[in-house]
């Protein structure tokens, strides 16, 4: 008998152990190799790291990086909780590297490249892996170096990762690949780079290093050629034609009674991430021995519980479903644990709901239709209160029905009138010649503030007196002495015959001590007259000074 997962997805070969639980590869219905892994972190008991796992889940499967290996389904079987990844999580470097793989210079190249360029995008959304080890690099089928469980870890540990841990990873990461590698100059290379990103660190340091490993591949023969890569998959991919088989009619399985038909939960989980043990007989996931902790699943909608089919491409929306209180049970056709000789297995134990996350009644109908292709399921009885958590924006929820009537009886908007349009203009205009106004006084008011200059004397003369001459024009200049200060004197001229210039303005210069301003007096026809001319200073202050002359004409 076959091991399926949900229906769904037959389990091929051995399992490996992973941060958060156990890795198995499967094959859909149409023989496409899917990575699955049970949940099985007993951290994860803790509703707030679940609910720090659903997030770091939801925030890297957005991004969609093709260097990461994505969750794109999950599957609640048996009371376990399966993610479902869109490549197999098989072989990584590690398993490669003590399998006895070669490893060609431009392999490792490529497995260096490929992971530095999928850091440095985790980096440009603001993300970060916090787990970069020869355990987490996956080789694909499709020759790409893979990072698996980007994040988990630190989610589950309520920490945050950061560029400062992928930099230090990747560093680590290149001096393992550096010994593997046969070639010299290659694996001197990756230690040159491994040296570059170590002295500088995060993200700059990863840029740095990318950029001079990038210059370096160039001399590498067959660099970007990824058949070697694909040849190192394709030796330590399971067959096919081997998939788990039943356990033995001698090891009982640990189920509890069945009661009720009740939707599956999320799995029970062991304690932290376990070291990596040899690989024993192919076997499922072995739930702990205290059975009750929740663990968070992540579906994709109709997809996540559909009761048969192959898994379609990845969603655009996912849902992350925080389970609350498990049971230990097997997944159907694997072999659990068995009890001691002479002892009963114990049923599972119920604890409170943990405020995990529930799908709604329609996900728990297909849980169960799901179930029906499984013989023997077991499922624990009692009711599961959960939360929903969402992939994406989801869809928004409807507003009340008394919002929908107030804004479909209120009356339009009114169109203001002309009289408003016109009063509105005005008072703008009205507020434009105000500031002008206000402006203009206070540049006047600083000017008067600001008007240093003095003056200290003043004195007249005629350029040249008219004398006998008829009809002449007479250039009268005032000579204004100051006190050096910069500054605008005004003044103005005052003739005899009761004219006069008005208020005029003259610039001085600071250092200047002597200005000069004129006055051009026209005289016709015949006759004498006695004229005076005066030049009378407005400001800074008041002085006076004036001149005489006698025009002729006979």
């Amino acid at each position: 008998m076959n091991t399926t997962i949900g229906g769904k997805y037959t389990v091929l070969g051995e399992g490996r152990p992973g941060r958060l639980g156990t890795w198995y590869t499967v094959s859909t219905a149409d023989s496409k190799r899917r990575g699955a892994l049970c949940l099985q972190d007993q951290r994860l008991a803790d509703p707030a790291a679940a609910k720090r796992l659903a997030e770091a889940v939801r925030g890297v499967n957005g991004l969609r990086l093709p260097g990461l290996l994505n969750v794109i389904d999950q599957v609640v079987d048996d009371g376990r909780t399966w993610l479902i990844t869109n490549a197999a999580p098989s072989p990584t470097v590690e398993q490669a590297l003590t399998g006895g793989a070669a490893l060609a210079p431009a392999v490792a190249a490529l497995i260096a490249t490929d992971t530095a360029q999928t850091l440095l995008q985790l980096h440009q959304a603001q993300q970060a892996h916090g787990d970069v080890t020869p355990e987490t690099v996956v080789l694909s089928a499709s020759g790409a170096a893979l990072l698996a469980e980007p994040g988990w870890s630190h989610a589950a540990a309520g920490t945050a990762a950061g560029p400062g841990h992928d930099a230090a990873g990747w560093a680590r990461l290149l001096v393992r690949l550096a010994d593997a590698c046969a070639d010299a100059d290659t694996s001197q290379l990756l230690r040159q780079a491994a040296q570059q990103v170590e002295a500088v660190g995060g993200s700059a340091g990863l840029t740095a290093a990318l950029t001079g490993l990038s210059a370096g591949t160039q001399r590498i023969p067959g660099f970007g050629d990824r058949s070697g890569v694909k040849a190192i998959a394709a030796q330590t991919a399971p067959a096919a034609a081997r998939p788990v088989s039943a356990p033995p009619a001698s090891v009982p399985p640990v189920a509890a009674a069945p009661t009720a038909p009740q939707p599956p939960v999320a799995p029970p989980v062991p304690t932290a991430p376990q070291a990596p043990a040899a690989p024993q007989a192919p076997t499922a996931p072995v739930a702990p021995s205290a059975p009750g902790y929740g663990a968070p699943t992540f579906a994709t909608p109709g997809a996540a519980f559909a009761p048969s089919g192959p898994p379609g491409p990845p969603p655009a929306e996912e849902t992350v479903q925080l389970a609350g209180g498990s049971h230990s049970g097997p997944v159907s056709g694997l072999p659990a644990q068995a009890p001691p000789p002479g002892q009963r297995p114990a049923p599972p134990a119920v604890v409170t709901p943990d405020g995990a996350t529930r799908m709604g009644g329609r996900a728990a109908e297909e849980q169960r239709r799901s179930a029906s292709y499984q013989q023997g399921r077991v499922t624990p009885p009692g009711p599961q209160q959960d939360v929903n958590l969402r992939f994406g924006q989801g869809v928004p929820a409807a507003p009340p029905a008394w919002q929908i009537a107030a804004a479909q009886a209120a009356p339009p908007p009114r169109k203001k009138s002309v009289s408003k349009r016109i009063m509105a203009f005005l008072s703008a205009l009205t507020t434009v010649v105000l500031l002008v106004i206000a402006g203009y006084v206070a540049w006047g008011w600083w000017q008067e503030r600001n008007n240093a200059v003095k003056v200290l004397k003043i004195a007249v003369t005629a350029v040249q007196p008219p004398a006998t001459t008829c009809d002449v024009q007479v250039d009268v200049v005032g000579t204004i002495q100051t006190d050096g200060s910069a500054g605008l004197i005004t003044y103005e001229w005052l003739r005899s015959d009761g004219q006069s210039s008005g208020a005029l303005e003259q610039a001085v210069k600071k250092g200047e001590t002597s200005t000069q301003v004129h006055l051009y007096w026209r005289f016709q026809g015949q006759g004498t007259l006695d004229a005076t001319a005066t030049l009378r200073i407005l400001k800074p202050q008041v002085l006076e000074a004036a001149t005489k002359f006698t025009y002729s004409c006979k």
